[in-house]
């Protein structure tokens, strides 16, 4: 299955609203469509780079997890140990 450019569009039409409203320093993208799809997020960096206002663009950092496919498992493990030990 391809990507279209469209898609990549729009990816990186979110990121850049993203960046644009919250600020992040860094953007982490994982799942089964970029572990499926190598080029996706340096194609998504350019997009977010050539769309975004270029002040918001110094410092940002958009790279691949790590975690690959895991990435939903520990996420949920993550939340319910500090739900766990807030209460208690």
């Amino acid at each position: 299955m391809l990507i279209s450019h469209e898609a990549r569009r729009y990816l990186g039409a979110g990121l850049v609203g993203l960046r644009h409203i919250f600020n992040p320093a860094r953007v982490v993208l994982g799942g089964g469509v970029i572990e499926g799809r190598p080029g996706l997020v340096d194609t998504t960096d350019s997009v977010v780079r050539a769309s975004a206002i270029p002040a918001y663009t110094d410092g940002l950092e958009i790279r691949r997890s790590e975690f690959e496919r895991n990435a939903a498992v520990i996420g949920s493990a993550s939340l319910a140990l500090n739900r766990v030990s807030a209460n208690g």
